[in-house]
């Protein structure tokens, strides 16, 4: 993420000098091997403890590295609180793009044909991405990260309550044709 790699920055720590960025794998499976729940990005490890989030890293870095502070003592609750408001709704943000078709293959659709047809999938859809004609299996696709969203959505309204949740249940609903 920009914002943990800004933060560490301004902390005053530098790339392979001070820390090492890594990539992830796409697959589920692999993350849970790698990374903590739930298996997202980015992740810092700092002596034996594991920092997941950007906004997370910022207040651990803080805590741990006084000087600079990322956010002014005084205003540091709200900031964090509008942070978190900001996080909600960015991750609705995202992922509503995936409803669409269109939308799909801007936001992710080239990632997920190579990661299937790569075998990370598993060898059934590999074979299946070979036998079949690229609209369709981009349809199918499309078809199941649509399911999975929407139903992400209404757990996740769920879980956040208040009006950000009321917003993921709307949407959920509105777009569930």
């Amino acid at each position: 993420s920009s914002k943990a790699i800004a933060a560490l920055r301004v902390k005053g720590f530098l790339p392979s000098k001070d820390y090492k960025l890594s990539s992830a794998p796409m697959g589920l499976e692999e993350r849970k091997k790698l990374l903590p729940a739930p298996y997202t990005v980015p992740v810092l490890r700092w002596d034996g403890e594991v920092v997941a989030g950007s906004d997370e890293i910022c207040a651990f870095l803080d805590e741990r590295v006084a000087e600079p502070l990322l956010y002014p003592a005084e205003h540091e609750g709200e900031i964090r609180r509008l942070e978190r408001a900001a996080s909600d709704l960015y991750w609705v943000n995202g992922w509503l793009s995936t409803v669409d078709a269109a939308g799909f293959e801007r936001w992710s659709g080239a990632r997920v044909r190579k990661y299937v047809s790569g075998g990370g999938a598993g060898v059934g859809p590999r074979l299946l991405f070979k036998a079949l004609p690229g609209s369709v299996t981009s349809r199918m696709i499309h078809g199941v990260a649509k399911k999975s969203y929407l139903a992400t959505l209404r757990r996740r309204g769920a879980e956040l309550g208040g009006e950000t949740g009321a917003a993921c249940l709307r949407l959920a609903g509105e777009r569930d044709t």
